[in-house]
């Protein structure tokens, strides 16, 4: 018997004592009855729904890990080393073969007759070893097995064998001769509860776990696997040799170790269960009412130091129950005997005549107890009825009440929910109005930076070539004003002048060729800046002659510099080769 039995048994005992006796039915209903609102009983219970995927391929793989561990793989070690001939125990092949290629090992001089023997031989040690790549793999697997079968199989056990409950009762009775105030507040959590362990939806498949994880620990607990486990750790990638590859068992375990390492699932969901009980039933609070009377007879006995004398009176009260069943026992036996006499009957056909009408009795006294248990069934339907009318009643009046306050509620809140959208809003409003307008005060500032930069630029571009222009024209001027007095002073001065002139033309030409670059250069310039209006156009037959003549001007001086760029590229080219020479 378990102890959820031996509670409930003892529970019910005390029941047959207490729940109709009528003092006892009264005190508690006046209990039952105060503050049934408050009463509150709620029960947590975790329901967990394992996949059953990950189970089904370790169920499958596991077969054939244990095929292929009893193929106990292994591999044949030799460790040869020379010893002394005292020490050999056995000659093999190889022995043979070492001496015939050391002939050192032979220091005694052989006598006339005597056989030749060596003073040291070489010998092989064959050792086994088990510690082959694809054990160390069957143990590496296994355990990973292990740990991933044991951290889902702990999840599960622990959510679906924890109990959570709560329990509240505050209770004001004032009677005409009794004031009773009596709270109860329990907050339990129960893990590994032996009840929801055994009973939960996923037990099947806990103990299909369970079985997974004994078998993993048995094969890590064979000979082979203690062996193996003294060997280094593999550690992934795996190499798959040829047995991984072509043999059928290795193979099995392998498409089981790819499963598991990419499983990124936990193999199960969770979902509470909630049990909320408010206010309680008839029968829950006639049970729960049995609590505050038991309390508070507990705190008069103990209080008054009444354990002597009600044990006194207890014990007297068994006395006599036993005295009195021991008279009546008498007595039946007394009126029997009687009987017995008066039938004129024998004492087995007389109680055997009893026995039939005992068990005709027997089976009256069932029928009455069915009887009766379906009358209190259906008084306790009644009552239930009755007090989930008033309830329900009570429960619809407090529904409207609520009803209409959410109703008055919901309409302010509305009503303040509007108002405040409205002023977000017009605050939303107001700040993208701001915001447009520093943008746009931003935008026009860089505007007119940039247009000040590109005027500043173009001004200062002018103005240089305004004054090379002015320059020039002033030393043009000058020389032509020195060789106009040249040749008014000798006629051999007209030919210098001659001379000069076709040189002042050329520098003419030199200069308008300059000038043409710079306007061309200028025209670029506004191009790049935006600066070209609608008087800088050259749509017109003179103006894109005058563009024409700039690009041809500046084809010929790009030309000529490019001239000049490959002799000085073609000069730094041999100057570096011959310093290369050099130096080497």
């Amino acid at each position: 018997m378990g102890q959820l039995d031996r509670l409930f048994r003892a529970f019910t005992d005390y029941r047959k004592n207490t729940k109709e006796e009528r003092d006892c039915k009264r005190a508690r209903g006046s209990v039952s009855r105060a503050n049934a609102d408050a009463d509150r009983l709620q029960v947590v219970r975790t329901e967990c729904k394992v996949e059953n995927d990950w189970i089904d391929a370790i169920e499958e793989g596991l077969v054939f890990i244990g095929k292929a561990i009893a193929e106990e793989r292994q591999f044949i070690r030799s460790n040869g080393e020379v010893q002394d001939i005292e020490k050999v125990k056995s000659v093999s092949r190889e022995s043979v073969e070492h001496l015939a290629r050391h002939s050192n090992l032979f220091t005694k001089d052989r006598g006339e007759g005597e056989d030749i023997i060596p003073d040291r031989l070489f010998t092989v040690e064959r050792l086994t070893d088990y510690a082959v790549y694809e054990n160390r793999f069957l143990y590496m697997l296994l355990c990973y097995l292990r740990d991933f079968i044991a951290y889902r199989y702990e999840k599960i056990v622990a959510l679906t064998s924890t109990y959570s409950g709560s329990l509240s009762m505050q209770k004001s009775v004032e009677a005409d001769d009794r004031k009773l105030r009596f709270e109860i507040f329990l907050d339990e959590e129960k893990r590994n509860d032996a009840y929801l362990a055994a009973n939960h939806s996923a037990k099947e498949q806990v103990d299909r776990i369970d079985g997974l994880l004994k078998t993993v620990l048995l094969y890590l607990s064979l000979p082979l696997m203690e062996f193996v486990a003294k060997a280094p750790m593999l550690k992934p990638p795996i190499t798959e040799t040829n047995v991984l590859k072509m043999n059928k068992n290795f193979k099995g375990a392998m498409r089981l170790y790819y499963f598991i390492t990419s499983y990124e699932k936990d193999g199960f969901t969770v979902k509470k269960d909630e049990v909320s009980l408010h206010p309680f039933e008839r029968g829950l609070a006639d049970e729960f009412a049995e609590i505050a009377e038991l309390s508070s007879f507990l705190t008069y006995e103990h209080g008054l130091k009444l354990e002597e004398y009600l044990q006194k009176n207890y014990d007297e009260q068994e006395e006599a129950k036993k005295r009195e069943e021991q008279e009546r026992e008498r007595r039946q036996l007394e009126s029997l005997k009687r009987r017995i006499e008066e039938s004129g009957k024998g004492e087995k056909e007389y109680m055997l005549l009893m026995e039939k009408r005992l068990r005709a009795l027997e089976n009256d006294k069932l029928q009455l107890i069915a009887a009766r248990a379906e009358i209190e069934t259906l008084h306790d339907k009644i009552g239930r009825l009755h007090q989930k009318i008033e309830e329900v009643s009570a429960l619809a009046e407090t529904r409207k009440k609520r009803n209409e306050e959410l109703l008055i509620s919901h309409q302010t809140e509305i009503r303040a929910l509007t108002k405040e959208w409205e002023d977000r809003l017009c605050t939303a409003e107001e700040e993208r109005e701001a915001e447009k307008t520093r943008l746009l005060i931003a935008h026009e500032s860089a505007l007119r930076e940039q247009k000040e930069s590109a005027d500043k630029i173009l001004r200062q571009t002018a103005e240089t070539y305004e004054e090379a222009a002015k320059a020039e024209k002033q030393r043009t001027e000058e020389r032509a004003a020195a060789l106009l007095e040249q040749i008014g002073n000798s006629k051999d001065a007209l030919e210098k002048e001659r001379e000069e002139r076709a040189r002042l033309h050329a520098q003419a030409e030199l200069l308008e060729r300059e000038k043409t670059l710079s306007e061309a250069r200028l025209n670029a310039l506004k191009k790049e800046c935006g600066r070209f209006s609608e008087s800088d156009s050259f749509t017109s037959r003179e103006q894109f002659a005058e563009l024409e003549r700039q690009y041809k001007v500046f084809k010929t001086f790009f030309k000529e510099e490019w001239k000049k760029t490959k002799k000085q590229i073609r000069a730094e080219l041999l100057h570096s080769s011959a310093e290369k020479k050099d130096g080497e």
